[in-house]
């Protein structure tokens, strides 16, 4: 109807001499104007066809057919008296040209074509040749049922309007010509001013708004608008469709489809996607076709190692079998090697921004077995049946005679499991029977063929969608008749796997949608949404403009030039959520043709969580750079702390003055102060291994604190969970961690405050965290109510050597990120200037339930034997020499690993074998201990051997046992270190004393 009136508007009333002519050229209405240029084609009516008599050539036809518009210059028309191709001239003999323009309704293909014929001169028409058109528009604009307007583009008013409209409306015709259009409708008022400007200088004809009512209700419509031209004057022609339901029924639509979009996500059915011929994606039942025990067992992995041999060239034509739309049978291999026979069809599919193939998979191993057996059973079968590649059933009052071999492979049945059976029995449904049994089987007899869809069931108890034919065999076979089975569960399948095909494109983790070149967007999917936090509704009301961030703002006009230049673009841009929030953003952006406009597609990656991981290991870089400076200075220092504090030892235990005694006893405790620092640089280095007990951290966490605190203004609070799970830390580099955080909060309250402590037990899920796992959790949150870290330098804080205090060295938190990595932890920060700071620490919990204490005691240690001392320094040989010897130990002293071979093999010879072996893992320009130990244990396989190190990078240090060493020594030590590690031995009877 819409079309109609629109027709009756535009065609009727234009001025130009147009037809309207069908798809097969024939005329099917003209014009006045049209008539009175070429009088010949009224004369010729309904016989006129545009193709034959204008020579309209095949290929002008078929761009016409195609939805293209042709243009042409005639200077005579046929002469239709004598139906030949004579010619004969237009009126007058004028040169006219021909444009002709299909026309859709709907978006279907094109169902007529509107021809123009203009002169080369244009001829004006009088008021009077209008006008019974115009009196003929007035008549069925009154008399329409459709809303019908007619507006004054100058101020808005209504100038008239029909009965169709004061039915909608609720007011008279005679109330509605005395308002304005803004009196009924939503809009303000320069909106409304807009759309008639626009609608006046032909920019649309097409819109939606909102229109009020007199019973003050508000419904949505639909506006059809344009110009006419009546009495010299141009008023705006609009008619009004109340669309109010439907968009309901959209609604209620939307809704049906997230519900059905959830039951596909939960399809019992095995698929997977591959991206790139490794696995992307595998849902549980693939999971278990596979025989895996998770998904990560496959996710990465080539699928070309999951399939047969014999079918991998099959694989490697997966285009072609696409293209064929078929199920392909191939062998696929589970992780155990068992081969199992499947069903397999791919579609091409985008996943996580690849190309790629989704796959559906179905396990036919038992349905091949049973094809296999039915195979073998009825190859003796012959007859007309043989070669059909439908089934084919012949049957009398719907008991089955024959049966073909097709129909038997159909169903799973032999030919004589079905022979002298009821049809009935391949339905699974009395009531569907009943129904083809009387639209097929009822009516072959009547000479009737009809086909029907039905549902039967297979032999194995399976379901397969078939089509059914009926038709009549011959009149001397009486009633008996024949049925053809086609089975169309391969097709209906087909239609799933688009369906969810199409459901998993809309559901794809990035936001896609389309906009126009002035930033309107008129498509967005799902989880665009979700990412920029509005809803359907709002989205509609807002611009590309809106959602771009101030740097986004600023670059879109190049960006939109490169766009239009090269026709894509891929660029890192910066959008704002609803919230406000800035998130960066990967967009791949490419002009494409929707709905016959040229508009701009554009998909784009969150990639927040891209950036904390490079940041993250920005930071870890920076860390390991630190650590091969700090490892190589604490190895120095070490060792030079082993010879200064050795000879201090020794002299404190051979001193008999107390002053001096007391001198050197302040030195030891001196000592363990210079011990703390060097572990302050091994927490750099890649090794430092914390050496972890398991106990809970509530005790020691609050006496951690309290001593940090000890004399300052600040007042503690604790909230520490009493059932709270144990831990396995480091209590010499989790002291330092607490400490360092203590202070820190203590510097940013100068003038006192209070310092919270919250310790909790804690569960992160998979994902929540980029550098965590999953799994339990002690989580220590230290807040101060101080100044707070200013948001710009909060993603350096952890960096070493970045302080913002005037005597800080910047090693504090960088320290404290150090050790809670080597926990296998992490540390996150929150921050409001002026308001304060949050510290939050996450440590693994513990899987043992054992808390572990281990109280140290002074120990010494005597004994006796041999025992020999690598090491490159001097002092270390000799200092490690006195303190063996006052414990009555002999001791052979090698700078390197050839003479401590040459020493240790000569000792051997003379009968006088060492009973222990201290090595330095790392000698300049020698042998160090690794390798010395592996030359001296093919001499003595029950060498007892201890690593020395000052090194905290050296693996064997972290494991000595795996490597071959009893155990370790670690520099600096002292003569009690020494006393440990042998009592620790000496129970041992040594194998190689005499």
């Amino acid at each position: 109807m819409k079309t109609a009136l629109l027709y009756e508007a535009a065609f009727k009333c234009f001025r130009e001499a147009a037809a309207i002519i069908d798809h097969e050229g024939k005329l099917t209405d003209a014009n006045k104007a049209c008539l009175k240029l070429m009088p010949v084609m009224k004369k010729a009516g309904p016989s006129f066809n545009f193709f034959d008599f204008f020579s309209i050539s095949d290929k002008q036809k078929n761009s016409l057919l195609k939805g293209s518009e042709i243009t042409t210059e005639y200077c005579y028309l046929p002469d239709f008296s004598t139906r030949k191709k004579t010619i004969s001239p237009v009126k007058d003999n004028k040169n006219i040209k021909i444009s002709v323009m299909p026309v859709k309704i709907d978006g279907s293909t094109s169902s007529f074509f509107i021809a123009v014929f203009n002169e080369i001169k244009t001829k004006n028409y009088s008021p009077e040749e209008q006008e019974p058109v115009t009196s003929g528009f007035w008549n069925i604009f009154n008399k329409s049922h459709i809303v019908m307007f007619l507006l004054d583009p100058d101020n808005g008013n209504i100038v008239d309007a029909n009965e169709a409209a004061s039915s909608f409306y609720g007011w008279s015709i005679e109330e509605l010509k005395q308002k304005t259009i803004s009196g009924i409708n939503t809009l303000s008022r320069d909106e409304i001013s807009g759309e008639i400007q626009n609608t006046k200088n032909h920019k649309h004809r097409y819109f939606r708004s909102k229109h009020i009512l007199a019973n003050k209700s508000i419904r949505e419509v639909e506006v059809f608008s344009g110009p006419v031209e009546i009495e010299s004057k141009i008023f705006l022609f609009s008619t009004v469709i109340d669309i109010t339901e439907r968009i309901n029924t959209e609604l209620a639509l939307h809704k049906s489809e997230e519900h059905f979009r959830m039951l596909l996500e939960n399809i019992p059915a095995a698929l997977f996607i591959q991206t790139k011929g490794k696995f992307s994606y595998l849902n549980d039942i693939a999971v278990e076709l596979f025989g895996a025990k998770n998904t990560e067992e496959l996710l990465g992995t080539k699928v070309v190692d999951r399939i047969h041999p014999s079918f991998h060239d099959l694989q490697s034509l997966s285009t072609k079998k696409i293209k064929n739309n078929k199920l392909s049978e191939e062998i696929y291999l589970k992780l155990d090697g068992t081969s199992i026979i499947v069903e397999a069809a791919s579609v091409p599919i985008t996943f996580q921004d690849k190309e790629g193939l989704l796959t559906f998979v179905s396990d036919i191993t038992k349905r091949k077995e049973n094809e296999e057996n039915l195979k073998k059973s009825t190859e003796k079968l012959q007859g007309i049946f043989h070669d059909a590649s439908i089934g084919i059933g012949v049957y009398e009052k719907n008991i089955l005679k024959d049966v073909n071999q097709q129909l038997c492979l159909l169903t799973g049945y032999t030919r004589e499991e079905l022979i002298g059976k009821n049809i009935k029995k391949f339905f699974c449904d009395e009531k569907e029977y009943d129904s083809v049994r009387k639209k097929i089987f009822n009516n072959t007899q009547n000479g009737i063929t009809q086909t029907a869809e039905a549902h039967w069931q297979k032999k194995d108890r399976s379901i397969i969608n078939v089509i059914l034919t009926n038709a009549h065999i011959a009149p001397d076979l009486n009633s008996a008749a024949t049925f053809t089975v086609l089975d169309m569960t391969e097709r209906k399948q087909n239609e799933e796997q688009i369906y969810l095909l199409s459901k998993i494109s809309d559901s794809a983790p990035v936001s896609i949608f389309i906009h126009d070149n002035e930033g309107n967007i008129l498509y967005a999917n799902e989880n665009t949404y979700k990412t920029y936090g509005y809803n359907k509704n709002e989205f509609r009301n807002i611009t590309l403009h809106d959602l771009l961030g101030p740097a986004g703002i600023n670059s879109a006009p190049l960006r939109r030039q490169k766009l239009i230049k090269e026709g894509e673009a891929s660029f890192e841009i910066d959008m704002r959520k609803k919230n406000g929030t800035v998130i960066p953003m990967r967009t791949n952006a490419r002009r494409i043709k929707w709905r016959e406009t040229d508009v701009i597609l554009s998909v784009n990656v969150d990639l927040s969580e891209q950036k904390l991981t490079e940041e993250y290991i920005s930071r870890s870089q920076k860390l390991d750079s630190l650590g091969v400076l700090a490892g190589g200075i604490a190895h120095d220092f070490n060792n030079l702390l082993s010879i200064l504090f050795g000879y201090l030892n020794l002299a404190l235990a051979t001193s008999t003055e107390n002053e001096v005694i007391d001198y050197l006893q302040k030195a030891v405790t001196g000592f363990n102060r210079t011990k703390n620092l060097t572990k302050q640089l091994l927490t750099f280095s890649k090794g430092g291994t914390p050496v972890r007990k398991t106990s809970s951290i509530s005790v020691f966490l609050k006496n951690t604190a309290n001593f940090a605190l000890s004399g300052s203004n600040i007042k503690t609070h604790f909230n520490i969970q009493k059932d709270l799970w144990l831990c396995e830390y480091d209590e010499s580099q989790m002291g330092q961690l607490i400490d360092n955080l203590v202070i820190n909060a203590k510097q940013a309250m100068p003038s006192g405050g209070t310092l919270s402590i919250e310790a909790v037990n804690t569960k992160v899920k998979l994902d929540e965290h980029p550098s965590l796992k999953s799994g339990k959790y002690i989580k220590i949150s230290i807040t101060d109510s101080g100044t707070g870290i200013p948001e710009h330098i909060i993603p350096r804080i952890f960096d070493p050597f970045f302080t913002t205090k005037q005597k800080g060295n910047g090693l504090g938190l960088a320290t404290v990120y150090s050790i809670i990595k080597k926990h296998d932890g992490d540390i996150f920060v929150e921050s409001v200037p002026g308001r304060g700071t949050t510290f939050s620490i996450f440590i693994p919990a513990a899987a043992s339930k054992y808390d572990v204490h281990q109280k140290s005691e002074v120990q010494e240690h005597k004994g006796n034997g041999n025992i020999l001392i690598m090491d490159d320094e001097p002092g270390i040989r000799h200092i490690t020499s006195r303190m063996l010897k006052k414990m009555g130990y002999n001791t052979s002293l090698a700078s390197n690993g050839n003479e401590a071979l040459d020493i240790y093999n000569k000792a051997l010879k003379e009968n006088n074998p060492f009973d222990f072996v201290f090595l330095d893992l790392t000698v300049a320009g020698g042998s160090g201990g690794e390798e010395t130990l592996q030359k001296l244990k093919k001499a003595d396989q029950k060498l007892i051997s201890f690593a020395m190190s000052g090194y905290s990078d050296d693996p064997v240090m972290s494991n000595p046992e795996k490597y071959g060493f009893n155990d370790k020594l670690s520099k600096p030590f002292m003569k009690q270190d020494l006393a440990v590690l042998l009592n620790r031995y000496c129970s041992m009877e040594p194998q190689n004393k005499k």
